[in-house]
């Protein structure tokens, strides 16, 4: 059975970054793993597909492949936008575990979030 763990990708409702909007988005836990305990909550970022090119400075552009090879299981391009942290209240809200972020752009994603707040 899989278990949220920091670098994971899950899938869980949430509203959008101005608060309204509930839909089930894809997310990167960000609380270190020995912190999310049974039945307690835990930090996410939202991964959105809706991003410009270049880059905005708040998102990391994460892998994906088209069939779902990717080691994120992401199916196409999107970045996990570090500004729109999403609390996850229970291990309950979660409706699917996709795969995990790389080393590489999960300790990038920390360091932008560490730097929004």
């Amino acid at each position: 059975m899989p278990k949220p763990v920091r670098g994971r990708i899950i899938k869980a409702d949430v509203l959008d970054p101005q608060g309204r909007n509930r839909k089930r988005r894809p997310l990167v836990i960000i609380t270190a793993s020995e912190q999310i305990l049974p039945g307690g909550s835990f930090w996410g970022v939202a991964i959105t597909s809706a991003v410009s090119e270049p880059l905005p400075d708040d998102c990391v552009a994460l892998p994906f492949h088209p069939r779902g090879h990717a080691k994120t299981k992401l199916r196409t391009f999107c970045a996990a936008k570090c500004t729109w942290l999403q609390k996850i209240e229970h291990e309950e809200d979660i409706y699917e575990y996709l795969g995990f972020v790389p080393e590489k752009q999960l300790l990038e994603i920390l360091k932008k979030v560490d730097a929004t707040e």
